[in-house]
C-alpha cells in the first residue's frame, strides 16, 4: 500500500471504505494513514536487552574464569530471588493459584 496513493484518493473525494477496497487494506488503516503525513516513517521503540541487567555480573564472572554452567545457575538463582516476592503478614498464599488471598479449590 502506497501512502501517497491513499492521500491522492482521499483528495479526490473517495471514502475510507472505497479507498480500502481499492488499495487492499482495512478502513482503519486508511483513516490512520490519512491522519499522518505522506512521508511518515515508523521508528522502532528502543528496548533494553533482556540480559542488560546481568551485564556487570557476567563480566565479573568471565573475568573470574567461572564455567558457563555455573553462570547459568547463578542467573537462575538471581531470577528466582527476584520473582519470589514479599509476603505480608496476615495474607493467605494458595499453592494452587499462587495469588495471595485465594483459597485452593476442592477436588
Amino acid at each position: 500500500m502506497a501512502r501517497s496513493a491513499v492521500h491522492y484518493l482521499k483528495k479526490r473525494g473517495l471514502t475510507d471504505v472505497a479507498i480500502a477496497a481499492q488499495v487492499g487494506c482495512e478502513r482503519r488503516t486508511v483513516a490512520r494513514v490519512v491522519r499522518q503525513p505522506v512521508d511518515h516513517t515508523y521508528q522502532r521503540r528502543s528496548r533494553p536487552s533482556r540480559l542488560a541487567h546481568y551485564d556487570a555480573s557476567v563480566t565479573t564472572w568471565l573475568d573470574g574464569g567461572l564455567p558457563i554452567k555455573r553462570m547459568l545457575e547463578l542467573v537462575a538463582l538471581i531470577r528466582r530471588r527476584r520473582t519470589r516476592g514479599v509476603r505480608r503478614p496476615g495474607t493467605v498464599t494458595c499453592t494452587a493459584t499462587s495469588r495471595p488471598g485465594r483459597r485452593p479449590r476442592r477436588r
